[in-house]
């Protein structure tokens, strides 16, 4: 008879960090910025993890952060995983990435490089910084960044704000968003997080 293996893991009964924001937000109790810090912290954590294995995660997203004893944060998910990068996008490999990005890729969280393969970005590691500056803009601002009505990667479906990829809706009305975020530092980091030149994006 054939061997049957099992796979004993740890049991998240807090669920994902989605689940929480859902709570949070139907108890009308947002995020405090001690909560921000750690919930930040862990996933990045998580991440350096994976890029010292000269990987990308590419599907970061509160659905696939799973909250631990003591609230840690712990990423899973990796069926996105990749150690295929593109150092530059060209006429040679530009359709394999965009077909790569479709399935691989949750679009309300990816970066600029990977709705617009021509202007002249590679697609590496950097992406999971941008999909965390989403999730910190979205525990900030209670709101998803990008909006969009079907896989497409037109442009009508998003703007730029500053050096990042955050909305579809007019300045006025993100920088009246922005405002609501008390703590300098934390704008400055997500800023940098969310720059679009993904040279120019926190590493970690």
């Amino acid at each position: 008879t054939a061997n049957i293996y099992f796979i004993l893991l740890e049991y998240f009964d807090k669920g994902t960090l989605y689940d929480q924001m859902i709570k949070n937000h139907k108890d009308k109790t947002p995020f405090t910025e001690a909560q921000i810090y750690k919930i930040i912290y862990g996933i990045a954590i998580g991440i350096k993890s994976i890029h010292n294995n000269k990987y990308a995660h590419r599907d970061i997203r509160p659905e696939n952060i799973l909250i631990g004893n003591n609230d840690t944060m712990k990423i899973c998910d990796f069926g996105s995983a990749t150690n295929k990068l593109y150092d530059v996008i060209n006429h040679n490999n530009r359709s394999d990435a965009i077909i790569d990005t479709i399935r691989s890729t949750c679009i309300h969280f990816r970066a600029p490089e990977q709705f617009e393969l021509y202007i002249g970005y590679g697609i590496n590691e950097k992406v999971d910084i941008y999909a965390l500056g989403i999730i910190l803009y979205m525990l900030l601002i209670n709101y998803v960044p990008i909006s969009a009505t079907n896989g497409t990667t037109n442009n009508s479906y998003f703007m730029y704000y500053n050096e990042g990829v955050i909305g579809k809706k007019s300045n006025a009305l993100l920088h009246n968003e922005i405002k609501k975020i008390i703590n300098p530092f934390l704008y400055e980091l997500m800023k940098n997080m969310l720059k679009e030149n993904p040279k120019e994006r926190l590493s970690i």
